[in-house]
């Protein structure tokens, strides 16, 4: 079980290093940017890494919600969400929880945070290894 989202990416960035340049990216001046881009083979991805403490719901601040329409509106391909779950990984794209399949909107506020029920990821893996599948993924899919 990886217990926060500072562990994801370690165990992200030590599995896939030798196939993916990341960067991690920390920024104020662009609120809402995914935590990660990466190169792979000329193909460039974005990622948002997130920590679930349970298999039903996700946090995001609305500055991320924002930058994901935005991303999309404009034509923008390969952002993804990966997701650590306590007992597995999930890989979605971000009008998963863009666009709820209800038609209204499903976000709680909770202090500043949406919070988002989880569903249709596009891959889930295993705790362990899969860090190829997860790569693959993320660069050759549009």
């Amino acid at each position: 079980m990886l217990k926060n989202e500072k562990a994801l990416w370690a165990t992200l960035k030590r599995n896939t290093e030798h196939l993916v340049m990341w960067d991690r990216i920390e920024n104020l001046a662009v609120p809402g940017l995914p935590d990660l881009h990466g190169v792979r083979r000329g193909q460039e991805g974005w990622v948002e890494l997130k920590h679930a403490k349970d298999d039903q719901h996700i946090s995001f601040e609305p500055t991320q919600i924002v930058w994901f329409t935005r991303y999309a509106a404009r034509g923008g391909a390969r952002a993804f969400i990966l997701v650590a779950f306590p007992t597995n990984i999930g890989l979605y794209a971000p009008s998963a929880f863009l666009r709820p399949s209800e038609g209204s909107p499903t976000a709680k506020r909770r202090e500043r945070l949406i919070v988002r029920p989880v569903r249709n990821p596009l891959a889930s893996f295993a705790l362990r290894g899969q860090w190829g599948d997860i790569v693959d993924k993320v660069f050759n899919t549009l």
